[in-house]
């Protein structure tokens, strides 16, 4: 699972060496799930505009940052499988890193993990450290939330709403986006920026 492949990252970072494989790898498919291209934007923590980091052609969902902080990980899913590249952030060519045979969330960066329940009919973040312990909830978020992800130190998560990405804390949330044109938010390495990608986006700025 993506798991793996954080894990995996951490130690190539130090020892320089190809990456993994996570399952077997499958033929190359002539034709992906979907059509059209990516466009990465980042966004800080304190707010602001969304502004465009690369273009990637095809579709490219759940970025993860790597733990140095110099790449994203993301998922390519095809009509067998899934795909699980890095991009730099900077230049340079996306590496593909293996397959996997489900389409599903990133691994959450840091020790801390964000999750969502429903609560008498209400959706409630709970943040939980290593070893299962609450360190703070909020309640009261749209039945709509969906995929939350922790910042590395788990003081705040991003959701996203049919509203837009949500940034959530303990003492209140925040719209870093509107609308649903942006989707997929993560934290990066050092939870000062928030990633998100605009599928079939332009690279113009959404309102």
């Amino acid at each position: 699972m993506l798991t793996s492949v954080a894990l995996a990252l951490a130690a190539a970072a130090s020892a320089a060496v190809p990456v993994l494989v996570l399952q077997h790898r499958a033929a190359a498919p002539t034709v992906p799930v979907f059509a059209g291209s990516t466009v990465l934007y980042s966004v800080p923590v304190s707010g602001g505009v969304p502004k465009p980091v690369r273009r990637l052609e095809g579709q490219w969902y759940f970025p993860a940052a790597t733990p140095d902080g110099g790449s994203l990980l993301f998922e390519r899913p095809y009509a067998s499988h899934t795909e699980v590249w890095r991009v730099p952030l900077g230049h340079g060519d996306p590496t593909l890193l293996g397959t996997m045979q489900m389409f599903t969330a990133p691994p959450q960066p840091g020790p801390n993990v964000a999750s969502l329940s429903r609560v008498h009919g209400r959706t409630r973040l709970t943040m939980r450290a290593s070893g299962g312990i609450v360190i703070w909830r909020w309640n009261g978020l749209s039945l709509h939330a969906t995929d939350p992800q922790a910042s590395p130190d788990g003081s705040s998560a991003v959701i996203m709403t049919e509203k837009g990405i949500e940034l959530v804390d303990a003492y209140g949330t925040r719209f870093l986006t509107h609308g649903t044109a942006l989707i997929d938010p993560a934290f990066s390495a050092d939870g000062t920026t928030v990633y998100m990608v605009g599928v079939n986006a332009a690279t113009s700025i959404p309102k």
